[in-house]
């Protein structure tokens, strides 16, 4: 997409029958992930608002279910010029964004059902790091710390080498974290 955007979906459906077709519980019947990530390489710059759906468990024999919730988290990085091999990434990131709290198992009518918890949800949490990437392969490490240029004519010898050359190269231009 454009900006430097990547938007990135998932869902699952999920329906438990016993053999005589009545539904049983325990999971949710619909559930998604959905993730913003956007990013800028050439300023090393790079953002992502995530978001965990879970629908309703549907509801046991005794008439008790689990509410739906969802849980999100946002998170900011830059990475920093490397040395070699390495580089650093700062991030700041924030988990369970709109602080939802504990889901208890719910009467048919939506009350909560005292002490019967269900999820354990954190409480809206802040985090800051510090992230230091090194070369995948010891044959990258090798290559950026020996400096060894790979010509055209090695690279109709053996592609492997210019494999691994143009990585560290995008590595070293643009970050690690940006070309997975």
């Amino acid at each position: 997409l454009p900006w430097g955007l990547a938007p990135s979906v998932a869902y699952a459906y999920n329906k438990r029958e016993t053999p005589e077709g009545a539904e049983v519980g325990g999971y949710p019947n619909h559930s998604g992930f959905l993730k913003l990530l956007w990013a800028n390489p050439r300023l090393g710059l790079r953002a992502n608002l995530r978001g965990q759906i879970n629908g309703k468990v549907p509801p046991g024999v005794d008439g008790t279910y689990q509410p739906s919730y969802d849980l999100w988290s946002a998170q900011v990085s830059k990475r920093f010029a490397g040395l070699g091999a390495y580089g650093v990434n700062v991030y700041a990131q924030v988990d369970n964004l709109f602080d939802e709290s504990d889901i208890f198992l719910a009467n048919a009518d939506g009350t909560p059902v005292q002490g019967q918890f269900q999820v354990w949800l954190a409480p809206r949490t802040f985090q800051i790091g510090l992230i230091l990437d090194t070369a995948e392969t010891f044959a990258e490490r090798m290559i950026l710390l020996r400096g060894r240029p790979i010509s055209s004519a090695r690279c109709a010898e053996s592609s492997a080498d210019c494999t691994i050359a143009s990585r560290v190269m995008a590595r070293a231009s643009c970050g690690a974290a940006d070309l997975v």
